[in-house]
């Protein structure tokens, strides 16, 4: 019987790949010449595959020349930034350009080897317009677009999408799907709904901070298990996941676009004061949930649940390598594998947050953690679409190598680099000297010359790939920014200098990403990346000169594109409009045409419910760290934590000099 249900949904797949070719006008003369000469369904599809894909796997894809050159440009200008701060080599994209696929596709794929990036090379777009601040594809790249008015289309493209990215569907006979999703969620019995908000998240949120694996999770959630799967996992994914959706039935208020997964996020809360239980989907769930309160903007929230993450996962052990080593076909070798997934998401998480806002981690310094998750071949070469409300691209020249296993641990590497700079930074036991802080510089560079060929630009670029460049370069710009008005005598390396390539940096693998996906699509931590690049650029920028002012000016038109989807973006923009104003730079942000000053200021202000760590106008209460303040250290939010740094007289002892 399995068998035959096999069967079927490859037969379902290949009707689908065929009738969504034809009604998208793709190859439509060819396929319907294929059909009248007596191919079979499956030949036909087949074909249709052979034409927008190679046979190599590993080939990453472009939807047209044009994304092609548009996109490897702006990673060049990133690239040369990494080149330049590190001061070594960095590796070079040179694309191969073999002609397009018909009408809809062209597949690059980059040299296999380093070398030098040839510095004396024209531009990709030499010649082209420069974008500037304009949207560069207001609705995304073509293979986000499908008609909406055409049902069948759609349908078609959602099932491809969620058997790329969910896995194809394996649903045992003993039970329903209704029955299997009434059993994790009261919210709806949709089932379709679920299964495309999970395909969402899993899309662009999933893997850097998950605390779960994608594989056990699906296998419990279809099969009606719970070693992997909760209600309050499933609620709380797809209270995050529909923050990726426009479908009315993703909002408490379909009316109100902040309200989406608002009515999973209850039952999520409503579930986990009921759940007495320290288990491993507990601690997923809290992550989850945190990510959500994240993006949303509500910062005392997120924080509770990020840190309840890591406290729980410590508590049962998580941290620690088990005395048992099971084996290749030992039952408990997934349970072993989901446990160190669990920890490292929620070390991840907890790092971000503490990265953020100037905390000391959870853990300690001198922990030995559990090893980090292996890398799985069949995991690893599992294939990446695009995927939207209007499903995903029937065509494969959408598809890449996921590489997930190697972004989870690439993240979870980095993670423990931004662990040591945080108490080199913030340990309060000493005074800083200059050195520490070249040395959690130096270990982030090493760990960008480490990543594997697959995760580096121009050889993959997922969402998830993007979002891991953005955070690495984040890193270095919190570990630089208290000190941009200092010097380190002795070295050539310049916060202030730094802190801008790496603001200029994440402005342009942001462009990138609207150009690739939309700002509607991106993960809940890149408006907090996006609001401190903009922060640097804002005290760059002078009225009179573009020193800055142009990706300062873009940083505001990307968190305006982002407000509909992230209720942190909408505050973000309130910052930097105070901070402009309270810092007199003199410029125009334009961020409101209906509120005044005073009202923006009012929203910046701590208040009773709740602690605003982002919060720029606490100098009545704390002190005035802005750029043109006397204090040697530089912080937009007094709330936050701040470095130990010598007295004005032992400044120059501990390796720091006023600019």
């Amino acid at each position: 019987m399995r068998t035959e249900i096999e069967q079927l949904q490859n037969h379902r797949r290949q009707a689908e790949r065929v009738v969504t070719a034809l009604s998208s006008n793709y190859q439509v003369d060819e396929t319907i010449k294929r059909l009248r000469n007596g191919q079979t369904l499956e030949m036909v599809s087949e074909w249709l595959e052979w034409q927008t894909s190679k046979a190599n796997s590993k080939v990453t894809s472009y939807a047209s020349p044009s994304h092609q050159l548009a996109f490897l440009d702006t990673l060049k200008m990133a690239e040369s930034v990494a080149f330049n701060v590190a001061g070594g080599s960095s590796y070079a994209l040179h694309p191969n350009s073999p002609p397009p696929y018909d009408r809809l596709s062209a597949s690059c794929q980059g040299d296999q080897g380093e070398e030098k990036m040839d510095r004396t090379s024209p531009s990709l777009m030499d010649g082209v317009q420069d974008s500037n601040i304009t949207r560069p594809l207001t609705y995304g790249p073509s293979y986000l677009r499908i008609a909406a008015n055409d049902e069948p289309s759609v349908t078609s493209a959602r099932g491809m999408g969620q058997d790329y990215i969910l896995g194809p569907a394996y649903r045992p006979l003993e039970q329903s799907p209704t029955e299997r999703v009434e059993s994790w969620t009261n919210v709806t019995s949709n089932r379709g709904l679920i299964e495309h908000v999970m395909a969402l998240y899993f899309c662009w949120e999933y893997p850097t901070f998950a605390g779960l694996s994608k594989e056990h999770f699906m296998a419990d959630f279809r099969d009606g298990r719970r070693r992997f799967c909760s209600p309050l996992l499933v609620n709380a994914m797809l209270a995050l996941g529909c923050r990726f959706s426009e479908l009315p039935e993703a909002r408490l208020d379909p009316s109100r676009p902040e309200t989406a997964g608002d009515h999973f996020f209850m039952e999520a809360k409503r579930l986990l004061a009921e759940d007495g239980l320290t288990s491993l989907t507990t601690i997923q769930a809290l992550g989850l949930l945190s990510i959500r309160e994240a993006s949303a903007g509500r910062d005392t929230e997120s924080l509770y649940y990020s840190g309840q993450a890591i406290r729980l996962a410590t508590e049962v052990g998580l941290h620690m390598e088990a005395s048992y080593k099971p084996e290749e076909d030992d039952p408990l070798k997934e349970v072993h594998e989901v446990r160190s997934i669990t920890f490292w998401g929620a070390f991840a998480l907890d790092e971000a947050f503490n990265l953020c806002v100037g905390k000391i981690p959870h853990l300690s310094r001198a922990a030995s953690l559990v090893m980090k998750p292996s890398i799985i071949d069949a995991v690893e070469s599992s294939e990446w679409v695009p995927y939207s409300d209007e499903g995903a691209p029937l065509t494969k020249s959408a598809s890449q190598p996921s590489n997930v296993r190697s972004v989870f641990k690439c993240f979870a590497d980095l993670s423990e680099s931004v662990q040591r700079s945080l108490y080199t930074l913030y340990t309060p036991d000493r005074i800083l000297n200059s050195n520490e802080v070249l040395s959690a510089y130096f270990r982030y560079l090493n760990w960008y010359s480490s990543l594997p060929e697959s995760l580096r630009l121009g050889h993959n670029f997922t969402p998830a790939v993007l979002f891991v460049h953005m955070y690495y370069h984040f890193a270095v710009l919190m570990l630089f920014r208290p000190f941009i008005k200092l010097r380190f005598p002795g070295s050539s390396v310049l916060p202030r200098t730094v802190c801008s390539q790496s603001a200029d940096a994440i402005v342009t693998l942001i462009r990138s990403y609207d150009q690739l996906y939309t700002l509607q699509h991106t993960p809940s931590f890149v408006p907090y990346i996006v609001l401190m690049s903009a922060i640097i650029h804002l005290v760059v920028s002078e009225p009179s000169s573009e020193s800055g002012a142009k990706e300062l000016m873009q940083s505001v038109a990307d968190l305006q594109a982002m407000v509909n989807c992230h209720g942190f973006a909408k505050r973000c923009l309130d910052i930097l409009s105070f901070l402009a104003s309270h810092w007199g730079t003199g410029i125009d942000l334009g961020v409101s045409d209906k509120d005044s000053e005073e009202e923006i200021a009012m929203r910046c202000y701590p208040n009773s419910l709740s602690t605003n760590m982002f919060c720029p106008a606490a100098e009545k209460a704390v002190w005035d760290m802005g750029p043109q303040s006397r204090l040697m250290l530089f912080s937009p939010f007094p709330l936050q934590g701040i470095p130990l740094l010598a007295t004005e007289e032992d400044l120059e002892r501990h390796g720091f000099q006023r600019l």
